[in-house]
This record gives C-alpha cells, sequence and structure tokens, in this order.
C-alpha cells in the first residue's frame, strides 16, 4: 500500500494470489498427466465416440489452468491495485484485468468497515472489509462488474479482506477520512463521475 498523505494505493495480497496459481497448476497438471497417459497406455485410450467430450475436458483443464496459472504468475510479480485514492478521487479495479474506474471525492458519502449484503444475501457469501459508500446519483453507476476481491454493488464499495496486501482497517479508514476533508471543499479535477480512468 502506497500512502504519502496525498496517495493511498491498497494493492492484491500475494497469499489468495499464490493459493489461486497453484489451483492453476494442478488443473494444468491434471490435464497434462491425463492427456498424456490417455495416449501412452492403451488400456486408458478413449473411444471413438468419446473423443470430442475428451477433448473438450482436456481443453478445459489445460486451457483454464493456463490461462489461471500465468495470471495469477503475473499479479504475484506485480500485484494489481484493488484501490487507489488520490487527488482525482477514488479507483477501483474493474473487469477482469483490474482497470481502474473513478469516482470524485465529491460523491464520497461515508468511509468505514462493512459486510456486502448483496453478496450475502444472493451468494450466500460473505465479503467482509474496507467499504466506501457513494451517494446515490443517476451520474454515477449503481453496480459496476468488479475485479476479485472487490465488490461495487448499490453504491458501496467493498474490498474483501483477506485479498488487501494491508490489513489494519484503521489505519486505512483514518488516512482515508484525511484525504476526505482535504478534498471535500476542493474543486472536482480531472473527468466527470462515471468515467473510467485506463
Amino acid at each position: 500500500m502506497a500512502d504519502d498523505g496525498k496517495t493511498i494505493e491498497i494493492r492484491l495480497s500475494r497469499i489468495p494470489l499464490f493459493l489461486l496459481f497453484c489451483g492453476g497448476l494442478f488443473f494444468l497438471a491434471a490435464g497434462l498427466d491425463i492427456g498424456f497417459f490417455h495416449r501412452v497406455i492403451p488400456d486408458l485410450q478413449v473411444e471413438n465416440g468419446r473423443k470430442a467430450a475428451f477433448c473438450l475436458f482436456e481443453f478445459f483443464m489445460i486451457g483454464c489452468g493456463g490461462l489461471i496459472s500465468l495470471q495469477m504468475l503475473q499479479y504475484l510479480l506485480a500485484p494489481a491495485v484493488m484501490m487507489r485514492a488520490d487527488d482525482k478521487g477514488i479507483s477501483f479495479g474493474t473487469g477482469f484485468r483490474y482497470r481502474p474506474f473513478t469516482i470524485p471525492w465529491e460523491h464520497v458519502a461515508e468511509i468505514g468497515v462493512g459486510i456486502d449484503r448483496v453478496s450475502l444475501i444472493a451468494n450466500k457469501k460473505i465479503i467482509a472489509g474496507f467499504q466506501v459508500k457513494f451517494a446515490e446519483r443517476p451520474d454515477i453507476p449503481m453496480m459496476k462488474a468488479s475485479s476479485i476481491g472487490i465488490s461495487y454493488i448499490n453504491h458501496v464499495l467493498t474490498l474483501n479482506w483477506a485479498y488487501m496486501d494491508r490489513k489494519d482497517l484503521k489505519e486505512i479508514i483514518g488516512a482515508m477520512e484525511s484525504l476526505k476533508k482535504r478534498h471535500a471543499a476542493a474543486p472536482v479535477k480531472g473527468e466527470a463521475a462515471s468515467t473510467a480512468r485506463a
């Protein structure tokens, strides 16, 4: 987490990334092993009527496992930014590649800790951690397709504590409140709300 008083950055923790990397490697290795043994050992060869299904299975195991492993390896070397707060506003990762989406400070209503209620009710999944509540205005989106460890639903941004590289929520909240006070009265710089920064 970068914190120079003007910019606050929260990146992905390497621990869950390593676990996901191991999961991807498992699928990749299992796919390669199954494919190898089915070609080498005659008793394990697939019948002609089932070859299409077997090829699809192999494609899933090797393709998905390989892609997950490569992506997680990239993030292990340089963890993606989950959230960044600076003079332009609060940016958070969207899509599969953590593309930053920025909402100006004037729309920030509350900063704290909480649970993503939508995920809890709809998916029976607890996503708890750092939260930013934005004003419910038509010029900012109600929800966005966010990246791993991030949830943005009903104008509430939640960073999953397990995926954050820094666990001291009290310190993060204090730093964010200071930035909010600094920018609350200042004119908004940069692009208008609901425009993503590349």
